[in-house]
């Protein structure tokens, strides 16, 4: 049951595909992708995940074959027929000679509930602020991937990237953000991160909530005099930051209270919201 996959549009066994070895997609990472959360049954924040999409494939000048009601039928197809509660779905669109290739899959199919404070070490990397790999979910993903798994040889559970002058990006799979002086502090998109769909509704909450909310030119100067530290991404949402190592051990408080306990519960009232109105389009 946990086999099956959609490849444009259809319903089949991992074992019955097959992909064409020279395609741009498998041959170069010539492809986007999303992972989408799973909740009860339904994806949270479909339509944000699939404009984004649609966005990073057209600029890739990929066609997209399929409209969002496509792919939303597609993906519930794909969680009805796996009998999913919750885990994360994969939504890849990839070049393949003159046509494009669209395909869905359960990369997990179990909850992803909140973990211990994490720790994060900082890479080696340094990330080109302009260029498309990292302002795009393709599926480049060799540093990032690479990057993750030395930080979790070396102990600790998530990386940290900076860009070419040095200013603070992303992580290898989640958005930064810190505490400092009261307010919210996140690097701006033209800094080279990933403009993530749950970073985008944390600045949303904050704001609305009557925080102040700064994205801007960051280094590890600013991490080091930070109260909190904080990563979010579709899969987990907020997760607590104990410490980030760059050479030397910065240590957070990262109890899920104040400024984050209320951005997490916010965050957790929009994720059932997204989903109730999936449901009353059905009724």
């Amino acid at each position: 049951m946990e086999n099956r996959i959609i490849v444009d549009g259809d319903l089949l066994e991992r074992d019955e595909v097959s992909l064409p070895t020279n395609s741009e997609g498998l041959s170069y990472g010539f492809g986007l992708f999303e992972t989408i959360k799973i909740r009860n049954g339904l994806p949270c924040f479909f339509d944000e995940h699939f404009a984004r999409h649609k966005t990073g494939v057209s600029a890739a000048g990929i066609d997209l074959n399929f409209s969002k009601e496509e792919l939303f039928l597609q993906a519930k197809v794909l969680i009805e027929s796996m009998r999913v509660a919750d885990g994360a779905l994969k939504i890849t669109t990839s070049k393949a000679g003159s046509r494009s290739l669209t395909y869905l899959y359960f990369k997990r199919v179990s909850a992803m509930g909140k973990g211990s404070p994490l720790r994060i070490r900082l890479s080696s990397v340094v990330k080109g602020s302009s260029a498309f790999t990292v302002k795009h979910k393709t599926l480049n993903y060799m540093d990032n991937v690479r990057e993750l798994y030395l930080a979790q040889e070396h102990g600790f559970d998530e990386c940290l990237f900076t860009n070419e002058r040095g200013e603070l990006t992303e992580c290898s799979m989640a958005n930064l953000f810190f505490e400092k002086s009261g307010s919210i502090r996140t690097p701006s998109v033209d800094c080279g991160l990933l403009e993530g769909v749950i970073r985008a509704k944390v600045i949303q909450i904050a704001k609305e909530a009557g925080y102040s909310v700064l994205e801007g030119k960051f280094y590890l100067e600013d991490l080091e005099e930070a109260e909190r530290v904080f990563i979010t991404s579709s899969g987990k949402g907020i997760e607590t930051v104990e410490e980030v190592n760059t050479g030397q051990a910065l240590r957070f408080d990262a109890g899920r209270h104040g400024i984050i306990g209320e951005l997490s519960s916010k965050l957790d009232e929009m994720e059932r919201d997204s989903l109730a109105q999936y449901v009353e389009q059905e009724q």
